[in-house]
């Protein structure tokens, strides 16, 4: 055998070898998709009485008229809780902003992603970093206590 005949064997090797591993990661993730098929359902194809079983409404009346608002891409957000805006207004205004769309303004991810020209991932890390600081100074405020 020579060494061309070597590499020629070589290359085939190994293009057998990658297009077995494509196909069976291929098969894995069908597989996968019909299990998760086999378990989900789409809100969509749901019926009105189905969605309503599913939904809730939460109203809260605070005794004062206290409130802090912000002001977002013409979007008016408003805290009627104390403790939990001044804890919003002492996070950095980047990761406040996501939280605040996210949460408040009901935009998803791709949505704060292009209002604010950074990709999807960057809003995930900045909405959980947003919120486990949050967490660390409602806790230091005692709130909910």
């Amino acid at each position: 055998m020579t060494m061309n005949e070597f590499y020629l064997y070589q290359e085939q090797l190994f293009d057998s070898y990658s297009k077995r591993t494509i196909k069976y990661i291929g098969i894995d993730i069908y597989r996968e998709e019909e299990t998760l098929a086999k378990r989900e359902l789409s809100l969509s194809s749901l019926s009105c009485k189905e969605e309503v079983k599913l939904s809730c409404e939460a109203t809260y009346h605070w005794e004062d008229d206290t409130y802090l608002q912000f002001e977002l891409y013409g979007l008016p957000i408003v805290i009627r809780d104390p403790l939990l805006g001044k804890a919003l207004f002492s996070l950095p205004p980047k990761r406040r902003d996501v939280l605040l769309l996210f949460y408040f303004a009901g935009k998803n991810e791709p949505q704060i992603g292009r209002m604010l020209h950074i990709s999807t991932s960057a809003v995930n890390r900045r909405r959980h970093t947003a919120l486990n600081r949050l967490k660390g100074l409602l806790e230091a405020m005692d709130y909910g206590a």
